[in-house]
């Protein structure tokens, strides 16, 4: 099982890649984007009560959160000016699967990319991204400043991924969220590869990625 340790991991490494190569991606006119930590959403995720309940503060959000939709924090970048797109994942409690993300800020759609478990646990992992679909714009509308209404929240949209790849491994499905998330990001169509019988392979090329991503290049093993 991937931890969201290892997923953050590969985030990370995929921004560097990003940044190391923005001219690569200028060129290439691809959308400006970024990989966040699991634990943004996971934190956002919690306040969906407040939605029809606000508190008498009228705020809804930790200021750490704002900040981050501002540019105000790390990475600082300005959520619809510095970033486009957003990519990261949520934990599927029902179907005990990670569950890809791309979030569009400029079309104000979600695209959930999830590989595998029962159809009843997944509708239930589902509505929880529905419920994300609700936060976030609200999410926008504080840290513009603006008072929270709830009338003034307008959902994303939340469709399913044209193409899944399916796991019956419960122990891929982090890995495959990963590789599915950095082919859309490239705007790889093609990701036959990402498969159980390549899953070792494939977790194998990443570890080594991250490895020469972070690791001192003067390491030398004794």
């Amino acid at each position: 099982m991937f931890l969201w340790q290892h997923i953050d991991g590969a985030f990370a490494m995929l921004n560097c890649r990003r940044v190391e190569q923005a001219t690569w991606f200028q060129e290439k006119k691809i959308p400006k984007a970024w990989f966040l930590p699991v634990k943004l959403f996971e934190s956002i995720g919690y306040r969906y009560g407040y939605l029809k309940a606000p508190p008498k503060t009228k705020k809804i959000f930790a200021e750490w959160e704002k900040q981050i939709v501002k540019g105000e924090r790390d990475p600082m970048m300005k959520w619809g000016e510095d970033v486009e797109v957003i990519y990261s994942a949520k934990y599927g409690k029902k179907s005990r699967h990670w569950i890809g993300m791309e979030i569009n800020l400029k079309t104000r759609k979600i695209t959930y990319f999830h590989c595998g478990g029962p159809a009843k646990d997944i509708a239930f992992d589902i509505a929880k991204i529905q419920e994300l679909a609700e936060l976030i714009p609200a999410l926008l509308l504080e840290a513009q400043s603006k008072e929270f209404k709830r009338e003034n929240v307008i959902p994303f949209k939340v469709e399913k991924a044209e193409s899944v790849c399916k796991t019956k491994i419960p122990s891929n499905c982090g890995l495959f969220v990963i590789k599915m998330l950095e082919c859309t990001s490239l705007g790889v169509k093609n990701m036959a590869y990402i498969d159980d019988d390549y899953a070792l392979d494939l977790r194998s090329k990443l570890t080594c990625e991250i490895f020469d991503q972070f690791m001192d290049k003067d390491f030398k093993e004794k």
